[in-house]
């Protein structure tokens, strides 16, 4: 029994969602080319374009006056099995907190404008090619595998990672129809987390009273409700994810963040486009891998060739499964 603990006590684990972009349809007019290589020097421009523009990118949180702010993104080119692949760092701050003190010696207040956060994010963009490149009809997307080390919380890095795939490489994260969503619920009897959020947007300028009111062009208010489920039947799952009457009188977005136990996770969204009187759905698929390290491998954590070692049969692994 003790040796069972000292073995857990002596391991961390490291966790890798995996997420998959876009199809890209024109892979050739693209990226000037249909090669893996092609797709590298695509994304590398695209960095290089980003850092000489001297820009950031800027996320806000909802109800909150922090900003996490992006920069500082650099790549390493690394090869498993010939294919050439990215490793991608970047550093992430936070900053717009006006209640944050750091204890040394002393006792620092820190101003709004100082920014505190992580310069070590990596992740890795894996090219993928599927169909006969030489005859033109080869499908070309990127799996992106995030390195969510035990120093980072999981879900502000991969907003991080979002952010970036959406702004400097212009490619979103696949989404899957929701009718896909509910062949993959019918998969299992019953799922150990469910976490429902129903957000409340208010457009009303007049609700408060705002300070230099008359200069005021627009104004909105956010209010969120978050219900977390355990051990949710599969049938109320499929209610809770496609009765949208229930939330739209009050709410005007509808998230579920579905956690099946396994390898893959999902995640539902709905949104309410009042002018249009429309619901707009999406829906995720979150592929969840890991690996383990031990105590004295923490001062490695974020050296690359580290990193692309100890996630290159994560890697295999993932590749394996999705082309089964």
């Amino acid at each position: 029994m003790q040796e069972q603990q000292n073995k857990k006590e002596s391991t961390l684990k490291v966790k890798v969602p995996v997420y998959t972009t876009e199809v890209i349809e024109n892979p050739n007019d693209l990226f000037g080319g249909m090669q893996y290589s092609n797709m590298i020097e695509y994304a590398r421009k695209k960095i290089d374009d980003f850092n000489v523009s001297g820009e950031s990118i800027k996320i806000g949180k909802s109800d909150k006056t922090i900003i996490t702010e992006i920069s500082n993104i650099t790549s390493q080119e690394f090869a498993l099995n010939n294919i050439p692949y990215l490793l991608i760092r970047l550093s992430a701050y936070e900053l717009n907190d006006n209640d944050r003190t750091v204890i040394t010696k002393e006792t620092i207040k820190l101003s709004p404008s100082d920014k505190v956060g992580h310069e070590n994010n990596y992740f890795i963009l894996f090219p993928s090619i599927n169909g006969l490149a030489e005859e033109g009809k080869s499908i070309q997307q990127w799996f992106v595998f995030i390195y969510e080390e035990p120093n980072k919380i999981g879900s502000e890095l991969i907003r991080v990672v979002k952010r970036f795939l959406r702004i400097v490489m212009d490619m979103p994260v696949k989404n899957i129809k929701p009718a896909k969503l509910l062949e993959e619920l019918e998969k299992q009897n019953n799922y150990p987390t469910v976490e429902l959020t129903l957000t409340a947007i208010s457009n009303d300028i007049d609700e408060i009273n705002i300070i230099a009111q008359e200069y005021a062009v627009s104004s909105y208010m956010r209010k969120a409700q978050v219900i977390r489920y355990e051990k949710m039947p599969k049938k109320d799952l499929i209610e809770l994810v496609t009765n949208n009457t229930f939330f739209k009188n009050i709410f005007k977005i509808k998230t579920c963040v579905i956690k099946t136990g396994g390898k893959k996770d999902f995640k539902y969204k709905a949104e309410l486009d009042e002018a249009n009187e429309e619901l707009n759905e999406k829906a995720e698929e979150i592929f969840n891998m890991s690996f383990e390290i031990s105590q004295a491998e923490k001062e490695d954590l974020y050296k690359p060739e580290f990193i692309t070692t100890k996630i290159s049969d994560v890697i295999k692994n993932y590749l394996t499964s999705y082309n089964e």
